[in-house]
């Protein structure tokens, strides 16, 4: 048997596998959640902001999962990639003080992605899926490129505009493959909130084909009830407008 027989076997016999993993499906509770269902289904790339709950990772990681199962589907696998900005004013440990290789510094970040394959997968299905998951630091992407594969950029906004990272990211994709950027632009842990290369890049591929822009607001907040509340009293979110919108992001000045 030649390499190349030996590596479709070993595709097909581990896609029989997956096709036994049992996921929940979900469908939008909202018309802008309803908007990033289908830009991340028609795009290769769609990019999103919004508020804490709105589902911007979950909506993502869910349909990365199900890609994955998908016999008819060439994603194969999952890359999750966080920027790993320490967070101001928090009294914890910074992440290059955390013992352990770069694959062990990750795993903290890797407990909010198992609580939302928990909601839509049995426990032993989730155990069997982390072996298409890989989580990578933002910093150790370079030079990588991922073919069929679904690759999620969470806390996008802590990207800088200063350097290449978002376009470092964006260009990692190759054959087969979808991204999915997001993040909550009033949520930036890098100084002021201009200085994001996620609002820079909503900016530069609002009016591109291929490029999907998803704008979820206050209204589009499920998991719970009074978050919205609480953003409003905290002064970051007016329930009753929207987060932001591509008007008032072309606006700004470079």
């Amino acid at each position: 048997m030649s390499h190349r027989q030996s590596r479709r076997k070993t595709r097909q016999s581990e896609r029989k596998e997956k096709t036994a993993i049992h996921l929940e499906e979900i469908h939008p509770k909202t018309e802008n959640q309803k908007k990033y269902f289908n830009s991340i289904h028609r795009n290769p790339y769609t990019i999103c902001t919004g508020p804490p709950g709105t589902g911007k990772t979950f909506i993502a990681l869910w349909h990365a999962l199900k890609a994955v199962l998908d016999k008819r589907s060439n994603i194969s696998k999952i890359v999750i990639i966080r920027p790993l900005v320490e967070v101001k004013n928090f009294d914890e440990k910074g992440i290059g003080a955390l013992p352990g290789d770069a694959k062990q510094k990750m795993a903290p970040w890797m407990g909010g992605i198992m609580d939302s394959m928990r909601e839509v997968m049995y426990e032993s299905d989730v155990m069997k899926m982390l072996n298409n998951i890989e989580f990578f630091n933002m910093a150790l992407c370079r030079g990588r490129s991922f073919t069929d594969t679904f690759v999620i950029v969470d806390e996008a906004q802590n990207i800088t505009v200063d350097g290449d990272g978002m376009k470092m990211l964006m260009t990692r994709l190759g054959r087969g493959s979808k991204m999915v950027i997001a993040g909550d632009l009033k949520q930036s842990d890098i100084g002021t909130k201009k200085a994001s290369a996620l609002r820079d890049s909503i900016r530069k591929f609002c009016n591109e084909d291929g490029f999907g822009i998803s704008l979820l607001e206050p209204g589009d907040i499920q998991r719970n009830k009074y978050i919205s509340r609480i953003l409003e009293i905290y002064g970051d979110y007016n329930p009753n407008e929207p987060a932001v919108s591509i008007e008032d992001i072309l606006k700004e000045k470079n």
